[in-house]
């Protein structure tokens, strides 16, 4: 996994010389849940951030690689009787590879996407440390460089390893910036 991306970031870095690229930041809050076992837990808030580069790849097409945190998984459900009383709060760094298809100032972007977990709620369940998923927008251009970006992400991988099933699912409202 390091190996690869290591050799996404030093291609996407060779293919940036002499090319408009223009870098960024972005922030915004996750709507998550669990999905499988996990079906009346309750959605976590949390946020999301981090960078991005748009790399021109042609008229209206960009390559969009970036680099985020995002807070994941679910919160308990509190009603007694519930199955899942338990924490299953999930925290990624993710590497989305997206393209991006311009039109005026709307974009449509779409990808797959690799999550290192970097922290969990430490409950009796254990969760892998990687995810898999793939990731569709859309965004509107406010003014030149500030946007705003709704996307969904939809896991591929079972990150809990027990005997019960979870997947990551998740609804995402940013703003980005880009210099």
């Amino acid at each position: 996994m390091k190996k690869l991306l290591l050799i996404l970031l030093i291609t996407a870095s060779a293919t940036t010389f002499g090319q408009n690229v223009r870098y960024g930041a972005k922030l915004g809050l996750n709507v998550s849940e669990l999905s499988g076992d996990y079906d009346d837990a309750l959605s976590r808030y949390g946020f999301v951030a981090g960078v991005f580069a748009d790399i021109p790849l042609s008229g209206s097409l960009d390559f969009q690689p970036e680099l985020l945190y995002s807070a994941q998984g679910n919160k308990p459900n509190s009603v007694a009787g519930s199955a899942n009383a338990e924490r299953a709060e999930l925290d990624y760094l993710q590497l989305p590879l997206l393209l991006r298809y311009n039109k005026q100032r709307f974009n449509v972007h779409v990808g797959p996407q690799v999550g290192l977990a970097i922290w969990n709620s430490f409950n009796r369940f254990e969760y892998k440390n990687y995810d898999v998923a793939a990731v569709g927008g859309i965004g509107y251009q406010i003014i030149d460089g500030l946007s705003l970006e709704a996307r969904y992400n939809f896991g591929f991988v079972d990150v809990v390893n027990s005997a019960r099933e979870g997947k990551n699912r998740y609804f995402t409202l940013s703003a980005a910036y880009r210099l």
